[in-house]
């Protein structure tokens, strides 16, 4: 018998908007305020499946959330990965381009060195641009 999938996705992120669909909308909640959203398939790629677990942000992950994470943190227990893997990121992106490198990480890790831990998002806003992905910026080899 294969691992079992999880039963959801999750992101916590400190954007204020994170339905933002333009850089210039992206900024920060007052400090310590996270927004904790799930989707209910594992590692799934659709932004609008992303729903926020509570009414408000806050420091705290509402008890909906922590049951939810706990019982997929079982399943991973069960594949043999007790493991909680969290990926950080956010610069120059939007909440959908989190969403997708989500997906692509967690499935990816699955499919390509049989990793069935979970992994979960963090994610936060970046004003500015990445200059040191450009080009210009690399040294040839």
């Amino acid at each position: 018998m294969g691992p079992r999938s999880f039963a959801n996705s999750y992101i916590l992120t400190t954007r204020n908007q994170p339905a933002a669909t333009t850089k210039s909308q992206t900024f920060p909640l007052p400090n310590g305020a996270l927004w904790w959203h799930t989707a209910p398939n594992q590692y799934d790629p659709e932004v609008t499946a992303y729903t926020p677990v509570g009414s408000q942000p806050g420091a705290s992950p509402p008890q909906s959330f922590l049951t939810m994470i706990q019982s997929d943190l079982q399943i991973a227990i069960a594949n043999g990965f007790p493991q909680l893997t969290v990926v950080v990121h956010g610069l120059a992106n939007l909440f959908g381009d989190s969403v997708s490198e989500l997906a692509a990480l967690g499935g990816g890790l699955q499919q390509y060195a049989q990793y069935h831990g979970l992994v979960i998002s963090f994610d936060w806003p970046s004003y500015d641009e990445i200059e040191s992905f450009l080009p210009s910026n690399y040294a040839p080899l």
